[in-house]
């Protein structure tokens, strides 16, 4: 119960399966690992979207009919150059009447993307990646679905509830892909996220119905920083929790929070987040727009960095 593409990697032979949330790139972890300079370490990723699977520039662009593009449905007979000479060709593609969605208590079903993780520090949660002190973790093998709980051996994903121990259950129920075209005509803010906060090491955001995305880097600092504001913050207070104790210029400074700031909605952009989320207010403020849906949450015991930098530079040292 997974939507899959099989595709061709240049005059070879061997048929690579892709599915939601899998990356190519040249990252040791990418589903289909490309080993060429000129492809970036997360160049594109698959993804799910409506009903159809589509494939995402991350860190690079890729061409289609001689055409750079951002983004392109997924169908047999496409032929993607993701660089100079680096072609990919897609045989099948296989959409499923309905897909796997898990979801935690009443939080809204999110469909499965890649290796995920059960954790219950510091709440409950889904988030990307293998956790070795995770409840449990889901991964794909080929067109299914397993799940390994906490001390128990590896088995098949079916619909139904999980309990994870500790009042923490699991929901797998099918998602037909119908009803997720509808979901995904949803754009903007009114798209709920799950937000992660990992303090300077960025942000994992995880829209309805779609798969988590990381943010990493300068981007992913200064979305953890607006994140944790949870309000307008003048661009100059803002540089300096973003870089502390720089020195620079102000204008080398509002230059770099600018190049920061388009690099960060791209990332959004990308993941089929509205950029517009990270808003200007015209009088020097930037701010990211939380809606009343989105559900934001810390990674681990500790408070992130750039939070506890923003309470000294307030003055506001209390706990939540």
């Amino acid at each position: 119960m997974r939507a899959m593409a099989w595709v061709k990697l240049g005059t070879g032979s061997r048929r690579h399966p892709l599915g939601h949330g899998d990356i190519i790139g040249r990252l040791p972890a990418a589903a289909l690992r490309v080993d060429d300079a000129r492809v970036s370490e997360a160049h594109a990723l698959v993804s799910l979207r409506g009903e159809s699977l589509r494939l995402l520039a991350l860190r690079g662009r890729f061409r289609v009919g001689g055409r750079v593009v951002s983004e392109v449905g997924l169908e047999a007979g496409l032929v993607v150059e993701l660089a100079d000479g680096v072609v990919l060709e897609v045989l099948q593609v296989e959409l499923p009447d309905a897909v796997l969605a898990v979801s935690l208590g009443e939080t809204t079903p999110l469909v499965l993307a890649g290796t995920t993780s059960v954790v219950d520090v510091p709440v409950p949660a889904l988030v990307a990646g293998y956790r070795q002190d995770a409840l449990a973790v889901l991964w794909a093998l080929g067109t299914e679905w397993r799940v390994s709980r906490r001390g128990s051996a590896a088995e098949c994903l079916v619909p139904g509830v999980l309990d994870l121990g500790g009042d923490v259950r699991l929901t797998v129920r099918p998602v037909s892909l119908a009803a997720k075209a509808q979901q995904a005509t949803r754009t903007g803010i009114e798209t709920p996220l799950r937000i992660v906060l990992f303090g300077d090491d960025g942000v994992e955001l995880t829209p309805v119905g779609g798969g988590p995305i990381r943010i990493g880097g300068v981007p992913g600092r200064l979305a953890s920083v607006l994140i944790s504001a949870r309000r307008p913050l003048p661009w100059l207070e803002l540089t300096e929790l973003v870089w502390p104790g720089d020195r620079s210029d102000e204008r080398s400074l509002r230059r770099r929070l600018d190049t920061a700031t388009n690099r960060l909605r791209r990332a959004l952009r990308d993941a089929g987040i509205d950029a517009r989320r990270v808003r200007l207010d015209g009088a020097g403020g930037v701010s990211f727009d939380l809606g009343n849906e989105d559900r934001v949450s810390t990674m681990g015991s500790d408070q992130p960095a750039a939070l506890l930098r923003l309470r000294a530079a307030t003055g506001d040292l209390a706990d939540d």
